[in-house]
């Protein structure tokens, strides 16, 4: 990274006022229906002070813990033009250590509702002459979240620095790293959705509204689903609850599983849009929805027993999801 301008700081009360608005003035959207990934808030990191890098909680309110841990590479290159690349020796990152501060110490806590925080600055300019340009001590900094409050999940992380644009990182990955040096600062905004609960396919099945005994529909609301993906040459559309109830009612001892597949996935969408975060059954759901865009109930008898065991396996890990062994709990 060059020198590019003077090493200058904002004093603490404007970088309050900057960083509050920036969390307050980009909030991510509401979550989706499957994965919600809104790719807000969008930092301007050039607008941030040089040195430094911040840490925004965003989601439920509660206290998020994190933990922190800076690097300085002995070999390194900046991809960027010009770039440049150098060597450090034991004692320039030993001086460059010494001009560093890790603001809330190595693990800490954030609370949301709240500003962004400062967890990381240098304190003094370090530059080192390669030939090519003046260079700067390049820091990797790695932050990792440890904690959150219950009944949430990590959706995704938005981190920013030097002269790139947003990054963002899925969850379950709990840890970025941001790289920056004494003149580009850098953010982590990490947002965090409720985690919602799941429901069995019998519940869905016994709550649309239908035959006797049935309790209120709870399934129309949330139509259509797609099973498979939009529009797929052999997807199916659920558009009504008696449709619904016929794929939710099949029959367990049947030996079609990709009847059992469409089952269970309806089921799981529901679920999702119902409320549930289906970040930890989002790969099943994807590779059902690849397959049954292109396979339906006619299509069982002619696949390999590879094929077959596979189509089985996306079933049990859907049924294990509904009945809320992995990922969100069972709805009491």
């Amino acid at each position: 990274m060059a020198h590019q301008s003077k090493f200058t700081r904002f004093g603490a009360a404007a970088v309050a006022i900057l960083f509050a608005g920036a969390c307050a003035d980009h909030q991510p959207t509401a979550p989706g229906s499957l994965a919600p990934r809104p790719q807000a808030p969008r930092f301007n990191v050039m607008s941030t002070v040089p040195g430094e890098v911040w840490l925004c909680p965003l989601g439920p309110a509660g206290s998020y813990s994190y933990s922190i841990s800076v690097t300085i590479p002995a070999n390194w290159t900046n991809p960027q033009p010009p770039g440049y690349s150098g060597t450090y020796t034991a004692a320039q990152i030993a001086a460059a250590q010494g001009n560093q501060v890790l603001d809330k110490g190595a693990a800490f806590v954030l609370s949301n509702p709240g500003t962004c925080s400062r967890i990381f600055h240098v304190t003094a300019s370090i530059n080192y002459n390669y030939g090519a340009g003046t260079q700067d001590a390049i820091r990797v900094v790695t932050i990792t979240e440890t904690g959150a409050p219950a009944g949430t999940s990590l959706d995704h992380i938005v981190s920013t620095w030097g002269n790139g644009g947003d990054v963002t990182t899925l969850g379950p990955t709990a840890n970025v790293q941001v790289s920056m040096n004494d003149f580009h600062g850098a953010v982590a905004a990490y947002w965090s959705v409720p985690t919602g609960c799941t429901l069995t396919i019998g519940y869905w099945k016994n709550h649309a509204g239908l035959g006797r005994g049935n309790q209120a529909d709870a399934v129309t609301p949330l139509l259509p689903v797609w099973l498979g993906t939009a529009n797929g040459l052999k997807s199916t559309n659920v558009t009504t609850n008696v449709q619904a109830v016929s794929i939710l009612g099949y029959d367990d001892d049947a030996s079609n599983g990709i009847v059992k597949l469409k089952g269970q996935l309806l089921g799981a969408k529901l679920n999702i849009k119902a409320g549930a975060f289906g970040g930890a059954a989002a790969a099943t759901i994807l590779s059902s929805d690849g397959f049954l865009a292109t396979h339906n109930e006619a299509d069982w008898s002619g696949l390999s027993d590879t094929q077959q065991a596979q189509v089985l396996a996306w079933k049990d890990a859907l049924d294990s999801w509904n009945n809320g062994l992995v990922g969100p709990p069972h709805c009491d």
